[in-house]
C-alpha cells in the first residue's frame, strides 16, 4: 500500500484598494462632462449607519466569545471534486465511493480555534494528524503533522478553510475510514473527525 499526502489551507481576507479611472468620449480624448456630485447623505442615515457598525461589532464580540468558550470542531467536513482555493467556494462529491488510486479530497471547515494575543495581533493555528483504517478498526497507516497552520492576523478570524488530500494505492477494494485529529495551535482543544469511504470493485 502506497499514501501520498498533501494539504493547504487558506484564510479568507478581502481588501478594498483605490480606483483611480479616466473618462473618455467617443474619439478616445477625455471627456469634459463633469463627474455627477456625490449624493447627499442626512444626518439621520449617517447616524442609522454608525449605530449599524456598532450593533454589528457587538454581534461579532458575542460571537467571539462563544467561539473562546466552545470546544474544537469542524462545521463542515465533505469530499469534494477538486481543491477549492476559496473559503466556502467548493463542489462537494456525489459519493464516497473512489476508485483505486483515485485522490479523497477532503475540504474543512474548522471553528472554535483559540486566538492568542500578539501585541496588536492575534495567532491561531492548528496541527492535523491522520490514520488510515480499516471498516473495522484495523489501522494501516498514519502520519503525524500532515498540516500545520500557525496564522498572524489584526482580527480574531473565524473563516478558515483546511483541504487534506490523500492518494492512496494498493487497496483491496471494500470500506475503509480516514480519522484526522485536529489540535490545536494554542490551547490543549482537540477533535477527531472521521470520514468513511469506499474502495469500488
Amino acid at each position: 500500500m502506497r499514501i501520498v499526502l498533501s494539504s493547504f489551507c487558506i484564510l479568507l481576507s478581502l481588501s478594498v484598494l483605490p480606483i483611480t479611472a479616466q473618462a473618455q468620449g467617443w474619439g478616445g480624448a477625455p471627456s469634459t462632462t463633469a463627474a455627477p456630485a456625490a449624493p447627499k447623505v442626512s444626518a439621520e442615515a449617517k447616524e442609522a449607519a454608525v449605530k449599524s457598525l456598532k450593533d454589528l461589532e457587538a454581534a461579532q464580540r458575542t460571537v467571539s466569545d462563544i467561539w473562546t468558550t466552545m470546544p474544537l470542531s469542524a462545521r463542515r467536513v465533505i469530499f469534494v471534486k477538486e481543491s477549492p482555493d476559496t473559503y466556502g467556494v467548493y463542489s462537494e462529491r456525489a459519493s464516497n465511493v473512489f476508485k483505486a488510486g483515485e485522490k479523497l479530497i477532503t475540504y474543512v471547515e474548522p471553528v472554535g480555534y483559540a486566538w492568542k494575543a500578539n501585541g496588536d495581533s492575534f495567532d491561531f493555528g492548528l496541527i492535523a494528524d491522520f490514520v488510515l483504517k480499516t471498516k473495522d478498526g484495523k489501522v494501516l497507516g498514519g502520519q503525524e503533522k500532515l498540516l500545520t497552520v500557525n496564522k498572524t492576523s489584526h482580527y480574531k478570524n473565524q473563516e478558515l478553510m483546511i483541504v487534506l488530500t490523500l492518494t492512496v494505492t494498493g487497496l483491496d477494494p471494500g470500506q475503509y475510514a480516514v480519522d484526522y485529529k485536529l489540535k490545536d495551535y494554542n490551547s490543549d482543544k482537540s477533535a477527531v473527525i472521521s470520514q468513511a469511504f469506499t474502495i469500488a470493485d
